[in-house]
């Protein structure tokens, strides 16, 4: 096969799987994970209107309301998307995270078809783009599948320059996974792999410490982020939760709790990679025929979702895994073809794997394409407060004030949420204290004007407790109809009344 052709296959293959992640970019993005799309977002139009790279702003407050979790580079990307294709942010986000996902199908092919060959690289770049957990945030409005780009990519890059020695293979590949590195500090595992490619090259695989130094350089612009976000955070409310929030989550202590299997279960073993795909992967490994570097990719992203095992109930943290599930799956279908007791049967059997996986993998992400119920009003309230008075703040959860363009408060459900997006704001309440009412009131004092909430239309009017408290101390109810409540509220309210 000519080099011209089997590009051409790979970006067949690419774009087969990845028109599907275009055809609604001008979903609300209230899909999968909303509390990480919609802060990004917001970050991202803040950007776009001058907040600057140094200082990324988020619309909820107490404010100055810094997002320091990463540097915003995954934002800038997307605001320079969204100048070029004249695109709202939401839509460039989609796009940004759809050529993301091309980038890493392009690496995956291209580290895989230099240690088996091209149809091994093809049929991994396939298996990876068709993954449910790839075909979800690779049109998500975040930074993980740029990330995994970058790092997937960086890798091929070091991978071309350990064969041939050109030294702009090895710029090139510094520079993707250091910007994979920062944009995601959570990635710093795919050094174990990049390790192994250096390994093969005879400058640096003679000494352990220039590669450890070759290694470590890469996360110097992550660690010079963070130095700078320090100082900052403790200015910030929303960072300092964030802070806090992390230093609980990290370690291995989530693994005693059973609410974590259920997780992982769910995930890891169904919704992430499919059944098939995991049991490909156990296949392959048991066959002992996977590359090195895939099994230190594998062992890696799972000694990082040990890490993080407080996390796992986000789906997408189990992305880090998808390009080694895909390659050792391709590893596995490989196998049937080449055993030669099953005879004419065994393409059949591989091409039948395929595409059944494929299929599962469309299956299982179909609900990406669906924006769900409880959210389907959601354009009428984001019309509804980008009509009201511009000199207030609302109340609202975080997708109906960025949709409607409006800064504001968090509105949280929960108790231990609500306490903890009341402690931002300097309140310290217990678990009796913290209720919709009592927030609203506080709220209120701090300058929300508007309150603005949406459910499931099918449930008929919003009967919560946030909902009925703010019936209560209202001003003008602007829309009160199923599934949608806007509400201006009193002008002068105290604690009390």
């Amino acid at each position: 096969m000519s080099i011209d052709r089997s590009h051409a296959m790979l970006f067949l293959i690419a774009g087969a799987a990845l028109m599907p992640s275009l055809l609604t970019l001008g979903q609300p993005i209230v899909e999968n994970y909303v509390g990480r799309q919609v802060p990004t977002a917001m970050v991202a139009r803040n950007l776009d209107r001058g907040s600057g790279f140094l200082r990324p702003e988020l619309d909820t407050g107490p404010f100055p309301s810094l997002f320091l979790v990463e540097p915003p580079i995954y934002a800038t990307a997307v605001v320079g998307v969204s100048r070029i294709t004249r695109l709202e942010i939401r839509e460039a986000g989609r796009l940004t995270s759809t050529i993301a996902a091309g980038l890493a199908a392009i690496g995956l092919c291209g580290l895989v078809s230099r240690r088996r060959d091209l149809g091994a690289g093809l049929l991994a770049s396939a298996l990876f783009l068709w993954l449910p957990i790839s075909l979800r945030y690779g049109r998500a409005v975040q930074p993980d599948m740029l990330a995994l780009g970058l790092a997937t990519l960086g890798l091929d890059a070091w991978d071309r320059w350990a064969r041939n020695g050109r030294a702009r293979w090895a710029a090139i590949g510094w520079s993707l996974v250091t910007l994979a590195l920062a944009t995601r500090v959570l990635w710093a595992f795919v050094l174990i792999p990049l390790g192994m490619v250096l390994e093969s090259r005879s400058s640096l695989g003679r000494s352990p410490w220039r590669r450890m130094v070759v290694l470590v350089s890469h996360l110097g612009l992550a660690a010079a982020w963070y130095a700078y976000a320090a100082p900052l955070a403790a200015g910030s409310a929303a960072a300092l939760a964030t802070a806090r929030e992390w230093s609980t989550a990290v370690g291995p202590a989530a693994l005693l709790d059973f609410e974590t299997w259920r997780w992982i279960g769910r995930f890891g073993l169904i919704r992430a990679f499919t059944p098939l795909g995991v049991w490909l992967t156990l296949m392959a490994i048991g066959w002992r025929s996977v590359d090195r570097v895939w099994l230190g990719w594998l062992a890696g992203a799972l000694a990082t979702l040990v890490l993080v095992s407080g996390k796992l109930h986000h789906e997408y943290y189990w992305l880090l895994a998808a390009p080694a599930v895909a390659e050792v799956g391709a590893a596995a279908i490989l196998r049937y073809l080449d055993a030669a007791r099953w005879e004419r049967r065994v393409p059949m059997v591989a091409t039948g794997l395929t595409l059944c996986q494929i299929g599962l993998g469309v299956g299982l992400a179909w609900s990406t394409w669906e924006t769900p119920e409880e959210w389907s009003t959601l354009p009428l309230a984001a019309d509804a407060i980008a009509g009201l008075p511009a000199d207030g703040l609302t109340i609202a959860r975080e997708a109906v004030l960025y949709h409607g363009d409006r800064r504001g408060m968090r509105l949280e459900q929960e108790p231990a949420a609500l306490r903890r997006a009341l402690a931002e704001w300097g309140l310290k309440v217990d678990e009796r204290d913290a209720t919709p009412e009592k927030a609203l009131n506080w709220y209120h004092q701090h300058g929300a004007r508007a309150f603005a909430e949406v459910g499931d239309p099918a449930v008929g009017p919003l009967h919560t407790e946030w909902a009925d408290a703010a019936r209560r101390q209202a001003r003008r109810i602007v829309r009160d109809e199923a599934g949608l409540l806007v509400i201006e509220l009193v002008e002068v309210l105290r604690d009390g009344d």
